[in-house]
Formats: structure tokens, sequence, C-alpha cells
């Protein structure tokens, strides 16, 4: 019998550390993206998007004249939360890489008003390459596992062996002394898990300021509408577009990134591409970037809106990336230039910022902009 005990109490041990380092690996990110919904609409401070994944849901704000404007997005990860949040990580562990990747697939939802127009986007994004995986980590998995304190079992034990004595014992003050001595070994026990909380965090933390700037490789497709809401009875939603996308990092020592981009973007019967890059330097608590985007996109100066462009009285060109239908639009290159950087005010809110230069092909300046995001976990 007291063999079936200590058994017991051996895998209640095993079970709850199990847990807690497991719900470490989950919630182990590198940093928290821009939601893709966001970032093909042209409002996320960086055109040059970082690609990677979190297992939570999300949420971005576009700041906007020093306020939070009306401008969000909400991120879901529905294949992780619908199947692997609901299994134990061997299950993940075990699966194919086709539906490790899989279970990374991003779905998300903006809405923001661009150039004088509501729009309002839909995008689903796959990591498709990551250098690290704190999931499948085996250097990482056995070091936390390393921490799960023995010392827990040993107090398990004893509190069960004095639990028996007391119910055993027939003099009052020897049952009063056993059930003081089993209330000071629950304080014990809470001092050590405590303890062992975070030496777990340390373990994490650490893990991520070596790893903040692995590489990985994204892919995405995302559809665009413009519309208005000046009341129910009058209602219109008009098709804008799509983009299709991938976009990949590449680890540059300990505190470098480079990352590039590759995109097709159809809006109406205009179709462009656009290259870009960009050099990230600093940490995963805050770091700094260059970043440098050509595209062709329409001659804005001379452009004719389209007649079956249903805003056009509406369009007051801001940031210049709306999603608008031209006739016959001349297609003209356009250099765009940003420098700024990410700060992580907490363990789960991310402040974005850049200012954007943009200029046409024979480097005449045309756009100095200023953009600002928050970007928060919703855990």
């Amino acid at each position: 019998m007291k063999n079936i005990v200590t058994l017991l109490c051996l895998l209640l041990v095993l079970c709850t550390n199990a847990q807690e380092y497991s719900e470490g690996l989950e919630q182990t990110n590198f940093f928290i993206p821009s939601a893709p919904a966001f970032a093909m609409l042209g409002v996320t401070p960086e055109l040059v998007t970082r690609p990677g994944y979190i297992r939570d849901f999300k949420v971005d704000w576009r700041i906007k004249n020093y306020k939070v404007a009306p401008d969000l997005a909400l991120e879901a990860h529905p294949v992780w939360f619908l199947y692997y949040d609901r299994h134990d990580l061997d299950t993940y562990r075990k699966s194919s890489p086709f539906m490790k990747s899989f279970s990374t697939t991003s779905l998300s939802f903006s809405t923001a008003k661009i150039d004088g127009v509501n729009h309002m986007s839909f995008a689903a994004k796959m990591n498709v390459y990551r250098e690290k995986d704190p999931m499948t980590d085996n250097k990482l998995i056995k070091e936390l596992q390393r921490e799960v304190d023995w010392d827990e079992f040993e107090i398990h034990q004893k509190i069960n062996d004095l639990r028996n004595a007391a119910d055993l014992a027939e003099d009052k003050e020897q049952r009063r002394a056993l059930r003081d001595s089993i209330s000071g070994l629950k304080n014990e026990l809470k001092m050590v898990r405590e303890g062992q909380r975070e030496r777990l965090k340390t373990i994490q933390s650490e893990y991520v300021d070596e790893n903040w700037n692995a590489s990985m490789l994204d892919v995405a497709f995302g559809r665009v509408w413009t519309y208005n809401n000046k009341g129910l009875d009058s209602l219109k939603i008009q098709k804008a577009g799509f983009a299709l996308w991938a976009n990949g990092s590449l680890r540059m020592g300990k505190k470098g990134l480079v990352t590039g981009i590759l995109k097709y973007t159809r809006s109406g019967n205009d179709g462009s591409m656009t290259l870009s890059g960009s050099y990230r330097y600093g940490s995963p608590k805050y770091n700094f970037y260059f970043e440098a985007v050509y595209d062709r996109l329409p001659d804005l100066e001379n452009a004719v809106v389209s007649d079956e462009e249903y805003f056009s009285n509406s369009i007051e060109y801001d940031l210049g990336s709306g999603w608008f239908h031209y006739d016959d639009a001349e297609m003209r290159s356009y250099f765009t230039m940003a420098y700024g950087g990410d700060f992580l005010l907490s363990r789960n809110i991310l402040l974005n910022f850049a200012l954007r230069t943009k200029m046409t092909s024979d480097l005449k300046f045309t756009q100095l902009i200023p953009v600002a995001n928050l970007t928060c976990l919703m855990r």
C-alpha cells in the first residue's frame, strides 16, 4: 500500500511540473509580430514585417495623432487552439513537419481608415520554416525538466506519512503536533514551487535572449475591401484587391537580423510587385531597424479614379497606401525608407514606431510619415 501511495505522489509531482514547463514552452515567444491583415494595409510602422508566430490571441491598435485610433486588428491561431492546446506536449512533438507548420496558421481581420476611406482586410499566414522551436527543442526541454525539484516529491511523501500517523494517533496533543508539522511542510512546498517558477522563467528568458533573431520564413495571403458605415441603411462594401507574399529573416550574429519580403498586390486592374529588405539590431526588449522598399504603384499625381470606385469623393491621401481603382493609371517606381524600432513595454505589450520617407525613382521626396502601433497579447 505504501508503495502505491509513493507512486501516486511521484506521478502527482511529475504531472504538476510537466504542466508548469509545457505551459512555459507554449508562451515562449521570440517577439510579438504585427497582424498580417494590418501589414497588408500598410498601416504598420515597419513595411518589412518580421516572420514569426505566437500561440495567443492578439490585438493591434494603430496610434494616430497621439491618440488610439479606432483602427485595430485581431489575430488568432485556430489550429493550435482547437487541437494542440487541448493535448499534451508529446502530441505536438510527435506530429509531422507539415502539421507543426500548419499549427502556426493564423487568421487575422483588421479595419483602418486610410487616405480618407474605411478599409477592412482578412489575411491567413503560415510559418513554413523556423530555425528554433521551443516546443521541440530537446536541449531546452531537458533543462526545464532538470528544474523539477525532487525535494517537492520528498515533501509530498512526508506530508502523506504525517497524515497517516495523525489518523492513527490516539493522543490529541500528538495529533495536533503532527498537523502543525503538516502545515509547516505545506508552507515549505509553496516556497519550493515559487522558487521553481522563478527558475523556469529565468531559463525561458535566457532562451529568448539567445534566439530572438532566429531565422524564419512565412507565406501569407489576404484580401481587402473598402466600405462606409454612415448608417445601417447606407452600408456599402467594395472589393479592393488581394495580396500574396513571402517574407523571411536570417540571423546575423547575436544582435542582428536581416529581413526581406517579396509581395504581389492586385487592386482593380493594376498589379504590382514589391521587393523590400531591412536590417534590425538590438535585443528582444528593444531593437532598431532601417528598411528600404521598392514598388511600382499608380502615379497618384496623375491617376484618374475609376467611375466604378464607390468612394472617390472621400479620398484624401495621407499614408498613400489606400486600395483604390484607377482608369489606365500609369505605373511608377517608388522608394520608401523607414527608420524605427520595437520597444517591449511588458511581457505582453509591444510598442512599434517608425518614420517613413517616400520618394520617386528620381529621388524626389513625396512624403514624410510618422507611424506608431501598439500590439497586445490577450493572455
